[in-house]
């Protein structure tokens, strides 16, 4: 029987309810295939990303410019982390 892939999420955003609705969303439709860990600064974030081995990074547009020079950074990097920018506004309910 073939091991069910676990993966590794990360978060980076400033608000902590993005983390706990963006990771509520992932358990839901995902399931206990995946594991979300959080953190609040792009530096983090960056440093994060760079040492370890994530599936995917979700950065939220929070942070400013910092969201963009983390991206950018990652891509430049041999991190084979899939970075994704989102806009809290899009996490609202409505």
């Amino acid at each position: 029987m073939k091991k069910k892939q676990i993966l590794q999420v990360l978060i980076v955003s400033k608000n902590p309810g993005d983390f706990h609705q963006l990771q509520a969303l992932l358990k839901e439709g995902i399931g206990s295939a995946v594991e979300v860990s959080w953190v609040q600064d792009a530096t983090s974030g960056c440093q994060a990303i760079l040492a370890g081995a994530w599936s995917a990074a979700l950065v939220n547009c929070d942070l400013g410019k910092e969201a963009l020079d983390l991206a950018r950074e990652a891509a430049c990097s041999n991190s084979q982390t899939a970075v994704c920018l989102l806009v809290s506004e899009a996490l609202s309910p409505g």
